[in-house]
This record gives structure tokens, C-alpha cells and sequence, in this order.
């Protein structure tokens, strides 16, 4: 299981493998993102490789944060 508590610019991440389940609710715009979700991909990354036919995923995110910060002028 991972458990991430929602910060002041990050969500809550909770991933259930046992349950087949992820949820993220909160804001996203930390300034390094993949640096966050790192363990949470690669969980997924894992799990694809023996998922089950069906898997929740619930976002309930009220902002992401998306730019690119190696591309910005």
C-alpha cells in the first residue's frame, strides 16, 4: 500500500493493490511533479503485469499543475 498525505501543493495518494484501487484527490501543482508521482508509477508500472480484469482509479483533483518547466521561455 502507499499512502501519501495531501500537502500544500500536492494531492492525496492512496494506492490499494490488494484492493485493486487508486485514488488522488486534492491540488497538484508542485513544482516537480514526476518527482512526486514517481512511486505511484511505478506501482502502476508493476501491477500492470498482473492486474486483474478491472482496477478503480478515482481522481478528484481541483488543479494540475502541467507545464513544463524544461520547455518554458
Amino acid at each position: 500500500m502507499i499512502e501519501i498525505a495531501e500537502g500544500e501543493k500536492s494531492p492525496y495518494v492512496l494506492v490499494k493493490p490488494e484492493e485493486n484501487k487508486m485514488v488522488i484527490k486534492g491540488n497538484s501543482f508542485m513544482a516537480n511533479p514526476p518527482s512526486f508521482y514517481e512511486k505511484v508509477l511505478q506501482w502502476a508500472q508493476t501491477f500492470k503485469a498482473t492486474a486483474p480484469l478491472s482496477v478503480e482509479i478515482s481522481w478528484f483533483l481541483q488543479y494540475i499543475y502541467t507545464k513544463d518547466h524544461e520547455h518554458a521561455a
